[in-house]
């Protein structure tokens, strides 16, 4: 029987644990339901981007040095303040940039696996890619918008609400625009 990796016991033994105290009634609330993400953090490093420091000294087979990490680390910890100073100022710009990102990078993990996995026959053209990663990125972004609007933006609402006590996003998106977001991403 093959040996599993630590992380994975620890990921699986924390959802089987959250599973069995939900079974048995008790529900965490508070501070105490982002305890699984705070020891994937601890544990696991941070879930994306944990070891962008690293990349480029991999890529160069070059030894550990200062430089080439504080070359990756200085424009990482500008824009990660810069983008913490917008969440201050217009929460709801912040929130809306995160969903295009958000948006932007799922597709565009997609359209490189479609070229690399199938040689991107289909998608010969700019404009084919730059389709694919509008629609493959709204699959996980805009999707769950459109089959329950009113929950996503309550979600959206409560967030941005952290800091902002009238966002107005569950206004925001009227049935129109919902439907010509649809009939534009296929």
């Amino acid at each position: 029987m093959p040996r599993l990796h630590p992380a994975v016991l620890v990921g699986w033994g924390s959802v089987a644990l959250l599973t069995a105290l939900v079974l048995v009634g008790i529900e965490p609330d508070g501070l105490w339901i982002y305890l699984p993400f705070l020891l994937s953090v601890v544990l696991l490093g941070l879930p994306h981007g944990a070891v962008d420091h690293v990349v480029l000294l991999r890529l160069r087979d070059a030894p550990f040095q200062a430089g080439p990490l504080l070359r990756v680390l200085t424009p990482y910890l500008a824009i990660g303040l810069a983008y913490l100073a917008v969440w201050f100022a217009m929460p709801v710009v912040a929130f809306v940039s995160f969903i295009a990102l958000t948006w932007a990078h799922w597709g565009q993990g997609d359209v490189h696996s479609l070229l690399t996995l199938t040689g991107g026959g289909h998608l010969v053209h700019r404009w084919q890619r730059v389709w694919a990663l509008v629609v493959r990125g709204a699959l996980p972004m805009f999707v769950p918008l459109l089959a329950f609007p009113e929950v996503y933006l309550a979600v959206a609402d409560a967030v941005a609400g952290v800091i902002a006590e009238d966002t107005g996003l569950p206004a925001m998106l009227p049935r129109p625009v919902l439907l010509a977001g649809a009939l534009a991403t296929g």
